[in-house]
C-alpha cells in the first residue's frame, strides 16, 4: 500500500512540475520551438559578447 501510495504522490508532484513549466512557457511567450530556439540563441549571442567584454576589460586592466 505505501508503494501506491508513494507512486500516486511522485505522480501527482511531476504533473505539477510539468503545469508549472507549461505556464512559464505560456507566460513567456514561447509558442514554439522556434520561439525557444530564438530565445536561446540569444541568450548565448549575449553570454558571448559579455565574455569578450570581460576580455577585453581584463586586458586593459592588466587582470588575468
Amino acid at each position: 500500500m505505501q508503494n501506491q501510495s508513494y507512486a500516486r504522490k511522485v505522480k501527482i508532484s511531476n504533473l505539477q512540475q510539468m503545469a508549472d513549466t507549461l505556464i512559464y512557457i505560456q507566460d513567456h511567450g514561447y509558442d514554439t520551438r522556434e520561439d525557444l530556439r530564438k530565445q536561446e540563441t540569444d541568450i548565448r549571442l549575449k553570454i558571448e559578447e559579455a565574455q569578450e567584454h570581460l576580455c577585453f576589460l581584463q586586458a586593459l586592466f592588466g587582470e588575468k
